[in-house]
């Protein structure tokens, strides 16, 4: 069963940002790792005229695209899918799962805070709230990361995952 591990914060406080630079480094140290990302804007993956789209426009329901290695699921839903349905459909082999946003699921979960981006400091006692990643110095009841150090990030995420294993482990 995959780690999974949530990072929450405002639109522009770099999520997407930090994860790029921390999945590169859970891979080097052997993590298979997966990413969900939760968008609140409407956003268009499939391009019209294509013929995925076009079919979808047909009124397929999910459209897979397959291009040599890579693939792509198209779906339509009548509302937002539930998200343990969207996790079972992911590769079962994945070490860690990084989920970005996805705040109601009450997931372990990092929380990022830019001071540019949020002039008060969030709220800091959430259930499964593992560390802080921050740009400032700040009082938290968890631990605090740089989130100018993503490799600190990195080693945070890997040590968790291994305690979790261990945990499951008879």
């Amino acid at each position: 069963m995959s780690t999974l591990i949530a990072l929450h914060g405002p639109s522009g406080s770099g999520k997407t940002t930090l994860l790029t630079a921390v999945i590169p480094q859970l891979r080097q140290w052997g993590l298979q790792v997966g990413a969900v990302k939760h968008s609140h804007h409407r956003v268009e993956p499939d391009h019209p005229g294509k013929d995925s789209h076009r079919l979808r426009q047909a009124g397929a329901q999910e459209v897979i695209l397959l291009a040599g290695n890579r693939w792509a699921l198209f779906a339509e839903t009548g509302e937002p899918p539930a998200l343990e349905n969207l996790l079972a459909r992911l590769d079962p082999e994945l070490d860690l799962v990084l989920l970005e946003g996805f705040s109601s699921e009450g997931l372990p979960h990092l929380r990022l805070y830019r001071a540019a981006v949020e002039p008060e400091p969030p709220e800091l006692h959430q259930s499964g709230l593992l560390a802080v990643v921050t740009d400032v110095p700040m009082e938290a009841p968890c631990p605090c990361l740089p989130l100018n150090d993503p490799s600190q990030v990195a080693r945070f995420l890997y040590h968790y995952h291994r305690h979790r294993l261990e945990e499951s482990s008879p």
